[in-house]
């Protein structure tokens, strides 16, 4: 699964969450959605592919400081860089029709 076949979705969801979690923690925002997209979900990935993960969130944070937090200190998952692209819902469309996989919508109860 997305180069990662050794992880379960449940197992990749979780390695996010926390990182967002613990670096996101003083930041004014409610996580939406995490997504996966991009070239890893297509299955068209390369071994330079990063994991491409879509944050969707609504607050007052602007999206290049909840990237560059993010992104301060990188995550990766068996040496596979995660590339965050936070994307702050002011319109409530959310990530519309782009092709993803959830890991997690705040809208479910798991």
């Amino acid at each position: 699964m997305y180069g990662l076949s050794q992880y379960s979705k449940s197992e990749i969801a979780s390695m996010i969450m926390s990182h967002v979690n613990e670096t996101l923690d003083d930041f004014d925002l409610e996580i939406i959605k995490i997504a996966i997209i991009g070239s890893r979900l297509y299955s068209n990935f390369h071994a330079e592919s990063d994991l491409d993960i879509v944050i969707e969130y609504s607050g007052t944070e602007r999206e290049d400081d909840v990237f560059h937090h993010l992104m301060d200190e990188p995550l990766y998952i068996d040496h596979i860089k995660v590339d965050f692209l936070p994307y702050w819902d002011l319109k409530g469309d959310g990530i519309g029709n782009r092709k993803h996989i959830v890991l997690f919508d705040h809208s479910y109860f798991y």
